[in-house]
């Protein structure tokens, strides 16, 4: 095994406690793996060490960075719906004023449903992922969920109170208490509707620009066909996209603590 490879491999060992170290080590020397089967096995190693944590202060430490993580941002995306898109959805839906947005009220509307969508689907998976995590602890888990998610709307309208319910703690409350024979069932279904989510989410997040320059120019309202052909709309800030991708993280990590499971299984 070249140096190089092997000096890897003897600082990613040293994540991991002395007995297992010593013995894992022992098993690559015994065995006289390559350098690419030697890197492959130290990463697996490692990464089922960390995602299966076996300490029991562990798993409820990692919930709570969770929590500490999604509350703030769901908390967010409903006070920002309340503020929003339900007005202009109210305006353009009912009364047909759109035109000074440059977006149709359909448009309006199918924003709105995307966005709801997501928060919905960020909710429960998060919460799920949560359950996952620490099973032991999920009722004081859905308590600081709450009361974190709560917190973060003190200071809102009774409207933006009302979606947290609405759109935020239902479907916190499903994944919390879902219960599944298997972790295994449906992680993969969950990840794609979290990407599907992320996608629509970072998609309507760029309608702005694209109807305040349609507004500019005095062009018809932009329909859904029309921001779909329209690449502008990718364009938008860092924070549309750094959002959906952390609030995709617990869901990713129970993907991964699922393989990784399911593979020292079918190993043992």
């Amino acid at each position: 095994m070249k140096k190089p490879i092997r000096w890897t491999i003897a600082l990613l060992s040293q994540f991991v406690d002395a007995n297992s170290r010593e013995a894992f080590l022992g098993d690559m020397v015994e065995l006289n793996l390559n350098k690419r089967k030697a890197m492959k096995s130290t990463l697996g190693f490692i990464a089922r060490r960390y995602m299966t944590p076996q300490k029991s202060w562990v798993r409820p430490l990692i919930a709570l960075c969770m929590l500490t993580l999604v509350c703030p941002l769901l908390a967010k995306f409903a006070s920002a719906l309340s503020r929003e898109i339900i007005p202009r959805v109210w305006m353009g839906w009912f009364h047909g004023v759109a035109f000074y947005t440059g977006l149709s009220p359909n448009t309006i509307l199918v924003g709105f449903c995307l966005k709801v969508f997501a928060v919905a689907i960020w909710s429960f998976s998060c919460a799920f992922a949560i359950r996952y995590v620490s099973p032991k602890s999920v009722n004081r888990s859905s308590l600081i969920f709450l009361l974190l998610s709560l917190a973060f709307v003190a200071h809102s309208s009774r409207l933006a109170v009302a979606l947290l319910l609405l759109n935020v703690l239902l479907p916190a409350a499903a994944g919390f208490f879902t219960k599944s024979r298997s972790w295994s069932t449906g992680v993969g279904l969950l990840f794609a509707l979290n990407v599907i989510a992320g996608v629509g989410s970072i998609w309507v997040s760029g309608w702005n620009q694209a109807a305040m320059a349609n507004w500019g120019v005095g062009s018809h309202p932009l329909d859904v066909m029309q921001m779909l052909q329209r690449p502008d709309v990718w364009r938008g800030s860092f924070e549309n996209y750094l959002v959906p991708m952390a609030l995709a993280i617990p869901v990713l990590y129970l993907l991964l603590s699922t393989i990784l499971v399911e593979r020292s299984k079918q190993m043992g």
